[in-house]
């Protein structure tokens, strides 16, 4: 039987979350674009195979289903599995099927490099993977995630696999032949590498972070055509004749009107149909999106040299925005069915046999889910039957009758199992289960589905409370549809006592805080404000969850995006509530919680990204430190986005000018995103959210503040981590820093020495990856008295655990060294803590790795001695040797580092370090290079070596900084100066301690060039000075002392001067203003641009344009422009401003020209009446016929206007013509009538 289907193999796409979400922006949200948000879907003659929902806790699995004589009568036959099987390895993200052949992408196997699997289906019915395709360009890095086949191809010539994240991004191609093929003698490379960075001067390339070019994140392949979508605007066509390839670059269309700087992500969507090529702009019209059809051209009606300039497009006109349109295609015959991400629509077209255009004919719902599961994100055609999903529902919807009576006839499951754990898992080898682990026990794991959430929730914040009567402890869990209350007392056996739904609607961020038995949360949904609940109402839980209500609320800003508690003192801070400068501090007097009231508002615009003063974050403490001019009195430390920022908030009043400000700490310009301080309130331990996400650095940074000098915070130190993923949220126990990093879990920071703080334990909770993505963990909770520690997993679950280091242990000995100071003799020498240790113990052995005991206890030194010195030994051996610590109590610490020694004088080698290859970067922005090979050379003995940098163009590069973070790591942190561009030779030195004795090298240097290229800058901050009024009579004038302007007949001859100051520009470019009126004065807004830096209006036309009988009100501001960015005015005296010209009345009844005219769907007319009085307006055709009555009633004195919506007295909308206004009082107390007309010419 031969069967019709859309295209002979199905291959769809994957785009990751930066598509959906700005760069230097985050998106925790489940209906975000990433990691493939919809249900894979292949198909051909015989076979439908579809995967299971995506976990990030277990590899899923691929159903094959065998199709007989159609949909309506198929059966599973297959279940696949990967053949080797690991968390999160997206086995099944990408799938093509051609005969009896199936091909499974897995790119998030083998630390993201990515593996893709060809499986055979045998005579006996198996399905055997016959043929594994590595990554040609696997890396050991795991920061480095290449996705290798994260879209796959294939037909009976040709296989094609992407690598979208390897560079800028490939796609290879590989002979395929399964009817000749040896498959025991695969050949695994490719005959053909599609590398972006080889297809001609691609702009976008070479990009960082976010920015990445991502060519090969969506591909389509049919009709020997290969089409390969990307996020920067551009898609290349690969076509095979005869054995050979061509390429084509097809660039973004240029439309009339369309801002050149508009990303409208073109490509990001692509489709090979039979009769066309479909590409999407997904962001077009604010996100409704748009698809571009490029029919196939033959040479006789070719039009155009390049046949991608000949396309119509399709864009629904019932699209909302963010609906992202042409998300999937799937064609057959002559129809076309196109899917949006977002508006739960199939859009079904057929095609116009006059113009062979697709024409829109019917739009596909389904009422059997809610817009939350997200039906008809993709979407096949196969004979007359479609298929579709309902990616939150877990299933796939199956049409049959297509073209008849339509009908959803079967729906066929796609969840996978619920990994709950409901025991203890030790961790033991560096694993707890599935999870890797150190020191920290897996108590338990309850899914999301098991705490109050559904499919489409996501958990966030988390806080904890102790019942001071019962002793219990639950974790206040954060969700996307509101706060979930856990009994965590027996944390291998925790209890869901119920939830609280959100206020108004539901968000991705929300925020909980604790004071006096009352939970204090917040949300970025619009309208939440603040929900009180009185937790002691757990306490009458018996056994079924609970649906909880607010025990008050306070409604005095609507979201907000944290919030913090001084418990001391009783005041809650409200933070980014659009409230407060508008995004400092909401403070909130608590002290009586169920009475919350608004104490102030503090912000300092010095701070944040746009000088708003915007606080991300917040911890304000009753100081106890040693700058003891403010001990006693309550401090404030926010990270404000770009500075650390200090102030002392004892008195509580409004204050939006930085007077409260005691002191500012900035570095880099990434994002300061959330600190705590240590507990003698010394050191402010800082994550910054973006500095990983955006390629500066290669690991997760931790930034170490010194603020002991509340006026100077300087940076003490920076802890480099083990992974690169992103750092979250740190609190404070003792010498403890408890980390969320996102992908890679818990992490414990051992601070204990400030200067070299060292990880102490870590649980990684997303055992998927450890990419600097927003996945993974995003708070935890760890002060309860049990040391218990909750930690909340985003798209999980709860996660319950237990920390197992010896906290009491003492510190093992630090800057341990050693020399040789003659044959036969080593001498070492170290650092030890005087408060927990009275001695150090030092171990010898002569094999390597060897474990310390007593047998190899060599020697204990008593504090404060701290160096040894071992002689007489064999100057031929290698000896091997560990360092501890003992304190009083005997309690051992850990063993050092294991040093080699061999106890003899050599020639010093020099040090060693890789090649660094030239770099470019943009203005203003910071790379950190990751030093590889650095290591003390081809010595036989251990040296210490250390790094540093420097800049021929030193005014460039100031100076440079090389971090040794704990892993061993060097990265070089380049950092050109503010708005410096060009280039310069950049030089690392390497030095080991060997020395320069007998000719000894102790160094090496290399060099490489940094590039700095030229970014445009936004104009400089400016402010709105005010609104000057000017007297007319003798040139006086003052700015206004208020906010209330009142005309009389004594000043309307005066004008209003609207000030602004002149923005600088640092490039040097001209800066022209535009000013902008809002709500009653949005009349005030230039349609033009000026270089002027100010906006006169006389008080007369001001009278004109507002209402003579009410005050109008308003405000006003002003954006600058460089022809390139734009900056808008800091409010400086500006405000609301108040217009009153009630004291203005006409001299004479009037009737003025409407405006505008000629019109097409609005018109207004202006008239005036000198005294109250009936006024009638009405429009008449040219024949004379009444069309419509404007007014018609007794008005009051003043300067008045109607508009005309082109509609007659029916409603209905008049035709093109001319028509006439009428206006006319019946009993003008004056005497007489007023009449008089005016004509306007409607246009349609």
């Amino acid at each position: 039987m031969i069967r019709k289907i859309s295209t002979y193999l199905l291959l769809f796409f994957i785009l990751t979350n930066s598509i959906f979400a700005s760069a230097g922006s985050k998106s925790h949200s489940a209906e975000m674009l990433s990691r493939g948000r919809y249900i894979p879907i292949a198909i051909s003659d015989d076979f439908l195979v579809t995967a299971k929902t995506f976990s990030s806790l277990s590899s899923r699995s691929v159903d094959i289903y065998e199709l007989y004589s159609g949909i309506d009568s198929m059966e599973k036959t297959a279940e696949l599995n990967s053949p080797n099987p690991l968390s999160g390895d997206d086995f099944g993200f990408s799938m093509a099927i051609h005969k009896n052949y199936l091909l499974i992408g897995a790119p998030g196997s083998e630390n993201g490099n990515g593996v893709v699997y060809l499986y055979r289906k045998t005579s006996s019915g198996d399905w055997i993977v016959v043929k594994t395709f590595e990554n040609p360009n696997a890396t050991t890095d795991p920061s480095q995630s290449q996705k290798f086949g994260y879209n796959v191809a294939l037909n009976d010539k040709y296989i094609a696999i992407s690598s979208p994240f390897f560079n800028d991004g490939t796609v290879f191609i590989y002979d395929f032949n399964p009817e000749s093929e040896n498959f025991n003698n695969a050949r695994t490379i490719p005959f053909k590498e599609v590398d972006v960075r080889k297809l001609g001067d691609v702009e976008g390339c070479y990009a960082a972070g976010p920015e990445k070019f991502g060519f090969g994140v969506t591909m389509s392949f049919n009709n020997n055509k290969l089409l390969i979508g990307s996020l920067k605007e551009f898609v290349h066509l690969v076509e095979f004749k005869n054995g050979l390839t061509f390429g084509t670059n097809i660039l973004s269309p240029e439309e009339e009107g369309q801002n050149d700087n508009l990303n409208i992500r073109f490509g990001q969507s692509v489709y090979v149909g039979d009769s066309s090529v479909y590409i999407s702009a997904l962001n077009d019209s604010n996100g409704q999106g748009k698809v571009y059809v490029y029919p196939y051209i033959d040479t006789n009606n070719k039009t155009d040299d390049n046949p991608w300039t000949n396309f119509y497009t399709i864009q629904p006109t019932d699209l909302i925005e963010n609906s992202y349109f042409g998300y999937r295609f799937s064609e057959l015959d002559n129809q076309l069915i196109i899917s949006t991400f977002n508006q739960s629509n199939l859009y079904v077209f057929n095609k116009n046999e006059l113009n062979n255009k697709f024409i829109l004919s019917e739009v596909i719902d389904n009422n059997n889910y809610d817009n939350s599961h997200y039906f008809g994100r993709n979407v096949v055609l196969i004979d007359d039957a479609l298929i579709t999903d309902a990616y939150y529902a877990d299933e796939l919807v199956l049409y049959n009758n297509l073209s008849s009576n339509r009908q959803s006839f079967q729906n066929l499951s796609t969840k996978g199992p619920v990994l709950s754990i409901n025991s203890k898992v030790e961790c033991t080898g560096g694993t707890a289960g599935s999870y890797e682990c150190k020191d920290i026990d897996l108590m338990a794991f309850m899914d999301k589905t098991e705490i109050g959430g559904g499919n489409t929730t996501s958990l966030n914040d988390i806080w904890g409370w102790t019942d001071p009567v019962t002793n219990k402890e639950y974790a206040i869990v954060g969700m996307s549809n509101g706060t979930s209350f856990v009994d965590v007392t027996s944390p291998d056996s925790p209890v869901y006592i119920g939830r609280l739904a959100t206020h108004s609607s539901n968000s991705s961020w929300r925020d909980i805080k604790v004071y006096n038995n009352h939970a204090f949360i917040v949300s970025e949904a619009g309208g939440h404000g603040m929900q009180v609940f009185d937790l002691t109402i757990l306490r009458t839980f018996n056994s079924s969850p609970i649906t909880f209500s607010e025990t008050a609320h306070y409604a005095e800003f609507g979201n907000a995006h944290n919030i913090f508690i001084n418990e001391d003192t009783g005041f809650a801070y409200a933070i980014g509530t659009s409230t407060c400068g508008p995004g400092g501090l909401h403070i909130v007097d608590i002290s009586t919680p169920t009475l919350p009231s608004k104490s102030a508002c503090v912000s300092d615009p010095a701070t944040g990204r746009s000088n708003t003063g915007y606080v991300h974050d917040v911890q304000c403490v009753v100081y106890n430190g040693p700058d003891s001019q403010y001990v006693g009195k309550e401090i404030c430390f926010g990270s404000n986005e770009t500075n650390v920022w200090i102030a002392d908030l004892s008195t509580k009043s409004d204050d939006s000018s930085g007077a409260k400000t005691i002191g500012l700490g900035s570095y880099d310009d990434y994002y300061t995103h959330q600190g705590w301080l240590t507990e003698d309130h010394k050191y402010f331990i800082v994550n910054d959210e973006l500095d990983e996400y955006n390629g500066g650095f290669g690991n997760t940074r931790t930034l170490i503040w010194n603020v002991e000098d509340l006026s100077n915070p300087t940076l003490q130190t920076t802890y480099t981590g083990p992974t690169p993923s992103i750092d979250h949220n740190n609190y404070v126990i003792g010498n403890y820093v408890y980390m969320s990093h996102y992908t890679s879990g818990l992490r414990i920071l051992d601070i204990s020495d400030i200067n070299n703080p060292s990880e102490k334990a870590y649980f990684d909770v997303y055992p998927s990856n450890n990419n600097s993505s927003f996945d993974g963990t995003w708070s935890n909770y760890p002060y309860y008295n049990s040391g218990t520690v909750v930690v909340t997993g985003i798209d999980e679950g709860l996660y319950i655990l237990n920390p197992t280091f010896d906290d009491t242990a003492p510190d093992a000995p630090t800057n341990i060294s050693y020399e040789i100071p003659e044959d036969g003799t080593v001498s070492f020498n170290w650092t030890l803590s005087e408060d927990t240790s009275s001695q150090v113990r030092i171990y010898r052995s002569e094999e390597a790795l060897f474990t310390p005991s007593s047998s190899n206890l060599i020697a204990t030194v008593n504090y404060p001695i701290s160096e040894f010195m071992d002689e007489n030994l064999d100057t031929t051996k290698i000896y091997y040797y560990k360092l501890s610590s003992v304190n009083s109590d005997g309690e051992e610490s850990q063993f050092s580092s294991e040093y080699q020694i061999q106890p003899v004088t050599f020639i010093n080698a020099p040090p060693n370090i890789d090649t660094v290859s030239d770099v470019q970067i943009n203005e203003d922005t910071n790379l950190g290079i990751q030093l590889t090979g650095v290591n003390y050379g081809a010595d036989v003995n251990a040296q210490n070596v250390t790094v540093t940098a420097y800049a021929e163009n030193t005014a460039i590069f100031p100076s440079l900084v090389v971090n040794n973070p704990s892993t061993g790591q060097f990265i070089l942190d380049l950092s050109p100066s503010a708005d410096s561009n060009g280039s310069s030779v950049v030089y690392v030195t390497v030095r080991d301690d060997g020395g320069t004795a007998d000719g000894g090298i102790d160094s090496t240097r290399v060099s490489f060039n940094a590039t700095i290229l030229p970014v445009n800058d936004s104009p400089g901050s400016f402010t709105a000075s005010g609104e000057y009024l000017f007297n007319a009579i003798d040139g006086s004038g003052a700015f206004l002392s208020n906010e209330y302007l009142f005309i009389t007949p004594e000043n309307q001859n005066d004008s209003l001067r609207f000030v602004w100051e002149e923005s600088a520009d640092v490039d040097g470019d001209t800066i022209e203003y535009r000013m902008i009126g809002y709500d009653d004065l949005e009349f005030l807004s230039m349609n033009t641009w000026t270089q002027d830096t100010s906006m006169a209006w006389a008080l007369k036309d001001l009278v004109a344009q507002t209402d003579t009988v009410n005050v109008s009100e308003g405000s006003w501001s002003v954006i600058s422009t460089d022809g390139q960015s734009f900056q808008q005015a800091i409010s400086g005296s500006i405000g609301n401003l108040k217009i009153d010209g009630r004291a203005l009345i006409p001299d004479m009844l009037e009737l003025k020209q409407n405006y505008p005219n000629p019109f097409t769907t609005f018109t207004t007319l202006e008239y005036d009446v000198p005294s109250p009085q009936y006024v009638v307006l009405r429009v008449f055709n040219i024949k004379g016929q009444l069309v419509t009555t404007l007014v018609d009633e007794e008005q009051g004195a003043g300067y008045k206007s109607v508009v005309w919506d082109g509609t007659n007295d029916n409603g209905d909308t008049v035709s093109s013509g001319v028509y006439f206004c009428q206006m006319y009082t019946p009993a003008n107390p004056n005497g007489g009538q007023f009449i008089k007309a005016i004509k306007m010419l409607r246009l349609r």
